[in-house]
């Protein structure tokens, strides 16, 4: 009898990804020929070393910027065959956001905030599912708070539950967990385990923190805009030895091959940095609103809980030491839904 193989369909995936920023002396080489699945229903940790392009990868897989060459797919859809207008509903229908900074409407409720996606995209609401994400959240005596009630945890798990609301192919999370205290980030890290458990879908996210990695399925290490190692059911004891052996090389390393300081993740700079044909329309209107916020087009056309909703990434450098006082929320143009 033949052994028979079972394939696990990827919700995203990269091909030979290449993505180079500037040219000449300044060019660097974010993402050098990655290739990886990220499979469906599953929880994967991205890490490496600063500057190693991880968040260029969870950009690119996203559709949040394009590749130089090679390819990247939601599901089926090659994401370079699209226009703007098509990657921006593929992103509103198909693709949910959990950002550092939470990124909710201040003057919603939580309920509202959650269903927001839905709401300007005219869709209909689930109700059933709804509840169960609710639940899941645990959320169910907050619905009717505003955001500046809510303590950091319990914004993220609001972000958390608007990520999932559409019910996506996909949710990336771009350390989620940067803006809040051990306790709070604990209880975030294992609501996304429990509800890639309980709906299925898939979640890829962007961590520094071997105790955050540790909560996914699988690991996988960039150093250099190479992949250079996977991680099955990872421990935090041993995603920080596969990360001190990056930091042993990088300190015996004299530079020569390396980009050095020049290597810095261009995914870590705000928009303004990037070239307009690294943008859409969409991106490009949060860079010329000078600081991430909407004006009632860009509204329209990317709802909250997608990533033309919040600047491309807030890296760890630019966390405050704060434990997130409720009302530390992110101030957002809420014309088009007032």
């Amino acid at each position: 009898m033949s052994a028979t193989t079972v394939t696990t369909r990827a919700a995203a995936r990269v091909v030979d990804a290449v993505k180079i920023y500037g040219k000449g002396d300044t060019e660097v080489r974010a993402l050098d020929g990655v290739s990886v699945d990220f499979p469906a229903g599953r929880f994967t940790a991205i890490m490496g070393p600063s500057g190693s392009g991880k968040s260029t990868l969870m950009h690119c897989a996203a559709g949040l910027d394009t590749l130089t060459s090679g390819s990247a797919c939601i599901g089926g859809t090659d994401l370079s065959t699209l226009d703007d207008s098509a990657l921006t509903l593929l992103r509103r229908e198909r693709v949910g956001f959990v950002f550092q900074a939470f990124n909710l409407v201040p003057t919603l409720t939580v309920a509202e905030n959650i269903t927001l996606p839905m709401d300007l995209a005219g869709a209909p609401h689930d109700r059933e599912r709804l509840d169960d994400l609710i639940d899941t959240v645990g959320l169910r005596d907050r619905l009717h708070h505003r955001p500046s009630e809510l303590s950091g945890g319990q914004q993220q798990r609001v972000a958390v539950a608007r990520a999932f609301a559409g019910g996506p192919d996909v949710v990336f999370a771009d350390e989620p967990t940067g803006n809040l205290d051990s306790r709070a980030g604990e209880e975030v890290l294992r609501l996304l385990g429990r509800t890639v458990r309980r709906t299925g879908r898939t979640v890829v996210m962007v961590t520094h923190d071997p105790v955050a990695a540790a909560h996914a399925d699988e690991v996988i290490f960039l150093a250099d805009g190479r992949l250079v190692d996977r991680m099955q059911s990872p421990t935090a004891e041993r995603v920080l030895d596969r990360m001190k052996a990056f930091d042993a090389r990088g300190a015996s390393d004299t530079g020569a091959s390396d980009m050095g300081s020049a290597h810095t993740d261009p995914a870590h700079m705000s928009t303004q940095h990037m070239s307009p044909g690294h943008m859409g329309p969409a991106d490009m209107a949060a860079a010329h609103t000078g600081s991430g916020h909407m004006g009632p087009a860009h509204m329209d056309s990317a709802p909250m809980g997608s990533a033309d909703t919040a600047p491309a990434h807030t890296g760890p450098d630019h966390v405050a030491p704060d434990h997130m006082a409720p009302d530390h929320t992110t101030p957002v143009d809420t014309e088009a839904v007032t």
